[in-house]
């Protein structure tokens, strides 16, 4: 809710499942959502090292 723009939590199970139902059929897409997922990954390992 509050934590993703006071959205109710359906809006965001739903955008949730759109992406993931896209991703397996554009490959495109799979690989740019893979690449930020990596780079969220490396900025919050970075972060836990301090």
């Amino acid at each position: 809710g509050k934590g993703l723009g006071n959205r109710n939590h359906a809006t965001i199970v739903h955008g949730y499942e759109k992406i993931a139902t896209e991703m397996s059929v554009n490959s495109k897409l799979y690989h740019q959502i893979l690449g930020i997922k990596g780079k969220i990954d490396l900025s919050k390992a970075s972060r836990e090292k301090y």
